[in-house]
C-alpha cells in the first residue's frame, strides 16, 4: 500500500483545488479527441482513458483534484472523447499495474495535449507493458512484523548508481500493511534496490506525534549503507518474492538527535505548542521533516534520526501569528547536538486594499479572494528549502472586503507577491502602490505596522497560441518543454503555477491563458523536472508579443539546435 504521508499530502492539495475544474466554460465549438491504448501488438481493451485540465505546470497538473471527463477502450483498443471546450489538458491512460511508455514521472502522468475550437485531434496513442512486481515483509531487529513503513525500491541505471528521475521522494513511496508485508507493483523492468525505513537527507514528511520508532533507511536485505544493498532483477510481469527487510533502529545505527528550545526573543520565556521542522542545506537538497512532537510547556524540542549532514531548523506554522522565528542552522558529524535556541521575534504588519484595475465588477471582485499574498523577506535569505513556503508569517488571503493584513513579518527589504494558482485564471498583480507611489519594496523595521497599502490587479481573458519548430537536429529523448510568457512591468508572482506558463505538446502546440493586455517576453525552457536532460542546453529562444484584454494572439517559436549552447 502507499504510505499514508504521501495519500495524506495528496489530499491536502487535492482538498485546496476543488474549484479549480471545469473553468473552461463551454461556449466554443468543442473538440473531439480519439485515439488507441495497446499491449504489445495487442489492443488493450477496458482500459479508462481520462481527460483533465493541466499543461501549464507541473504542480498546476498536481493540483487538479479529478478526471474532467473518461472515456473506456473498446475491444479493439479505440477510445474517443467528446464535447471537449478548448484548452489545455493532459491526457492520461489509467492502467493500474502496467507500464505506460514515455512516462517518466508519476506526479504528472499522461501526455499534455492543446486543442483549438472544433478542433478534431486523432492518434493520441498509448502502449503499456505489464509491471513487475517486488514483495516481501518488514521486521524490526527482534523479527517482529514492522506495520506501515515507508518502502521504496530504487531503478539502477546501467552504471548502477540509482536513477536520477527528478521525482520527489514520497511519489515513490509505498508502505507494509498489518502484517508487516509490502507489495510494489508496476515497476519498469530493470535493476533495483528495495529500502524500508527513512532517511533524513531524503525528500520524506515526518508527521508529528506518531510516538512510533524510528528506524534508519534499510537496504534489502540488512544493509545501512547502500553500497551494502542487493540488487534485484525486475521483469516484465515478473514477481520476486520473499525480498524481506530486517530494519535498524536509530538507535542502534549511526544517527543522531538535536535538542534544544524555543523562546521569546524579549522576554527569554519559553513558547510552549509550536512546531518545528528542519531542512536540510547540502547543495541540491529538497528535503525537510517535522519534529517528534510540538515543544513542550518549557519550549523544548528534539529532532531524531539525523545522519551527518548540516542542517535548518525552524518554526512551522505562524501564519497567524504576529511574530516570527529565524532558523538555526547546526551541524551533525559524529555526536548528537544540544542546546539549540530558536527565538520568537515581534514580527511588522501590512495591510491595505486589493483592486481590479479598471474594473469594479462584483463577480471579479469575489473571485479575487482566491488570491493568495505573500511578503517575503529578501533579506533574510535564510529559508531552508530555497522557495517560499508558508510555514513562517507574511501570508494571507484577500477578503471579500478587498482588504488584506499580514503579520508575522520578518524585518528588512520585504517584496509581496501573489499567488495566483488557486484563483480563476486571469488575475496578475500590476504593481504595488503606496501613497499614491508604485513601490517595488518596503523597508520594515521591528514592529512596524505599515497600512494603506494598494495591489493593482489586472484581469484578461486573451490568450497566445504558439507552435514550437525544432531545427538542426533532435531533442534528447523525453524532453518536455515548457513555454513562459512574463509581462513587461508586471510584478513577479511567487509561484507561477497557472497563468503565464504551458508545456508543449507531442505536435509542437501550446497555449497560454488568462492574460490581460500588455506586451509580453514569450520565453522557451526545459524545465527542472525534465527526467534525463540535466546535461542538455537549449539555446534561447523567446519572442516580444502584444496583446489586447481579450483574444487571440499566435506566435512561431524556432528552436535551433545548430546553436545549441555549451
Amino acid at each position: 500500500m502507499k504510505s499514508a504521508a504521501q495519500f495524506l499530502l495528496l489530499c491536502f492539495l487535492l482538498s485546496m483545488t476543488t474549484t479549480m475544474m471545469a473553468q473552461t466554460p463551454q461556449t466554443k465549438t468543442p473538440g473531439t479527441i480519439s485515439g488507441r491504448v495497446t499491449a504489445g501488438s495487442d489492443p488493450a481493451a477496458g482500459v479508462e482513458v481520462m481527460l483533465k485540465p493541466g499543461g501549464n505546470s507541473p504542480m498546476s497538473d498536481i493540483l487538479q483534484s479529478g478526471p474532467a471527463i473518461t472515456a473506456t477502450t473498446d475491444s479493439a483498443g479505440w477510445f474517443k472523447i467528446t464535447g471537449i471546450a478548448p484548452g489545455s489538458y493532459r491526457i492520461l491512460a489509467y492502467a493500474p499495474a502496467h507500464v505506460v511508455e514515455g512516462e517518466t514521472n508519476p506526479l504528472t502522468p499522461g501526455k499534455v495535449v492543446n486543442i483549438g475550437e472544433g478542433e478534431t485531434i486523432e492518434n493520441i496513442n498509448f502502449s503499456i507493458t505489464r509491471g513487475g512486481v517486488v514483495t516481501g515483509k518488514v521486521t524490526d531487529p527482534d523479527n517482529r512484523a514492522v506495520i506501515a513503513e515507508p518502502v521504496r525500491a530504487y531503478k539502477l541505471d546501467a552504471s548502477g548508481k540509482r536513477s536520477s528521475s527528478g521525482i520527489p521522494d514520497f511519489a515513490n513511496m509505498w508502505q507494509t500493511d498489518d502484517r508487516g508485508v509490502y507489495r510494489i507493483f508496476g515497476l519498469e523492468p530493470g535493476k533495483y534496490i528495495v529500502a524500508a525505513g527513512a532517511a533524513s537527507e531524503d525528500a520524506i514528511l515526518r508527521m508529528a506525534g506518531g510516538g512510533g520508532t524510528y528506524y534508519r533507511r534499510t537496504f534489502y536485505p540488512e544493509a545501512v549503507e547502500e553500497a551494502e544493498a542487493k540488487v534485484i532483477e525486475v521483469t516484465s510481469g515478473g514477481e520476486v518474492e520473499s525480498i524481506d527487510i530486517k530494519l535498524v533502529a536509530a538507535s542502534r545505527s549511526k544517527t543522531f538527535a538535536a535538542t534544544g528550545r524555543v523562546i521569546e526573543a524579549e522576554t527569554g520565556k519559553p513558547v510552549p505548542g509550536v512546531m518545528i521542522g528542519y531542512g536540510v542545506t547540502k547543495e541540491g537538497s529538497g528535503s525537510f521533516g517535522f519534529g517528534n512532537s510540538a515543544t513542550n510547556s518549557a519550549g523544548e524540542f528534539r529532532l531524531e534520526g539525523l545522519t551527518p549532514n548540516t542542517y535548518n531548523t525552524f518554526v512551522i506554522g505562524l501564519e497567524a501569528s504576529e511574530n516570527y522565528a529565524n532558523s538555526v542552522s547546526f551541524e551533525i558529524t559524529g555526536s548528537d547536538v544540544s542546546g539549540l535556541e530558536i527565538k520568537m521575534n515581534r514580527g511588522s504588519s501590512i495591510s491595505g486594499i486589493a483592486v481590479i484595475e479598471g474594473s469594479a465588477d462584483p463577480t471579479l471582485r469575489e473571485k479575487l479572494t482566491k488570491v493568495r499574498i505573500n511578503a517575503r523577506t529578501i533579506s533574510s535569505g535564510d529559508n531552508p528549502m530555497g522557495m517560499e513556503l508558508d510555514f513562517g508569517g507574511g501570508a494571507g488571503q484577500i477578503v471579500a472586503n478587498g482588504t488584506f493584513k499580514l503579520g508575522g513579518i520578518k524585518p528588512g527589504k520585504v517584496q509581496l507577491f501573489a499567488n495566483t494558482f488557486m484563483a480563476e485564471k486571469g488575475f496578475s498583480l500590476l504593481r504595488v502602490e503606496h501613497n499614491g507611489a508604485e513601490v517595488k519594496e518596503l523597508q520594515l523595521n521591528a514592529g512596524d505596522r505599515l497600512t494603506g497599502l494598494r495591489l493593482v490587479f489586472a484581469y484578461g481573458t486573451a490568450s497566445i497560441a504558439g507552435r514550437v519548430e525544432v531545427r538542426g537536429g533532435t531533442l534528447p529523448a523525453g524532453t518536455r518543454l515548457m513555454v513562459r510568457a512574463k509581462r513587461e512591468g508586471a510584478s513577479e508572482e511567487g509561484f507561477s503555477f497557472g497563468t503565464g506558463s504551458a508545456e508543449v505538446d507531442a505536435r509542437g502546440q501550446f497555449l497560454l491563458e488568462g492574460l490581460s493586455a500588455g506586451t509580453y517576453r514569450v520565453t522557451l525552457s526545459v524545465p527542472s523536472f525534465n527526467a534525463g536532460t540535466s546535461e542538455f542546453k537549449l539555446p534561447k529562444v523567446e519572442q516580444t508579443v502584444s496583446v489586447a484584454s481579450s483574444g487571440r494572439q499566435e506566435v512561431f517559436l524556432v528552436v535551433d539546435l545548430s546553436k545549441e549552447e555549451k
